[in-house]
């Protein structure tokens, strides 16, 4: 799904159709396009310009709204007649803000223009008052981009599982798209292996502080810390020689040192022990 901008920015100047390819140029036309493209709305019959808000919410999929709370993204039903409308079907409209409706087959009475193309500057938008139906979409009108709450899913901003789903479903998202965006975006990420090194190399941060970095960028945390231990491991022999030359130094500043690294002390301490005894 779309945003309200993205949606006026592919279909301004166009002569639009419903998602079926039916009614090119019909106001109607415009706002099922619109509730497919930005709600994932299945495309059917809702009635006329002038009834079509007021059935969206028969339905259950939109809530009535006071004039004075309107806001961008309300879809506007006007009265057969209304202010210039159709006299038989009306006219709907989408609302951007107080000056600019979205809207298509603008039918003025005795001006000639018959505009059958979308567009925000049509030069003219029927007067909006108390006899008009002001619906707007459960969830209200998205203004970011699947992509953008992808990234804020992987920010850790949406929770997890079941907490993930139900809000962005609250939200008016739909879950599979933006998860299937979350899953192409991870298949950009580092290997387990490059990770596992930059843990190692302090970048990551220790203990709790690690652990929610690593999930909040989208790693499995113990897949990452099981390929740490296997490397320090594979690196001890040659850590506890470094101790023994000094390079790490004593006591309570070489344990805090190997930690600080990424290292188990008293696996680095144990190595040294028995290096010694040889």
């Amino acid at each position: 799904m779309i945003t309200f901008d993205e949606f006026i920015k592919k279909y301004e100047g166009k002569k639009v159709a419903t998602p079926n390819g039916n009614y090119p140029g019909q106001c109607v036309s415009l706002v099922q396009m619109y509730l497919y493209e930005c709600f994932g709305v299945k495309s059917e019959a809702r009635g006329d310009g002038n009834t079509y808000a007021g059935n969206l919410i028969k339905e259950g999929l939109a809530i009535k709204v006071a004039l004075k709370k309107i806001k961008k993204g309300d879809i506007i039903s006007y009265p057969a007649g209304h202010d210039g409308c159709d006299p038989q079907y009306g006219h709907v409209a989408i609302y951007y803000d107080k000056n600019h409706v979205f809207q298509q087959n603008v039918n003025v009475a005795g001006d000639g223009v018959d505009t059958m193309t979308a567009s925000l500057n049509h030069g003219f938008k029927p007067k909006l008052d108390s006899s008009c139906t002001i619906a707007r979409m459960k969830g209200g009108v998205k203004e970011k981009s699947v992509t953008e709450i992808a990234e804020e899913v992987l920010d850790g901003k949406w929770g997890n599982g079941e907490t993930r789903k139900k809000k962005l479903e609250s939200a008016g998202y739909d879950y599979e798209t933006v998860q299937a965006k979350v899953n192409e975006l991870l298949g950009t990420k580092k290997s387990i292996k490059e990770i596992a090194q930059e843990v190692i190399d302090g970048k990551w941060g220790n203990g709790t502080d690690r652990k929610n970095r690593l999930t909040k960028a989208g790693y499995d945390y113990s897949k990452v810390q099981a390929q740490v231990n296997s490397m320090l491991n594979t690196n001890l022999d040659k850590i506890a020689k470094e101790v023994i030359q000094g390079k790490w130094g004593i006591g309570a500043t070489r344990k805090a040192r190997l930690q600080a690294a990424g290292y188990d002390y008293n696996k680095v301490q144990a190595k040294v022990n028995q290096l010694l005894k040889k």
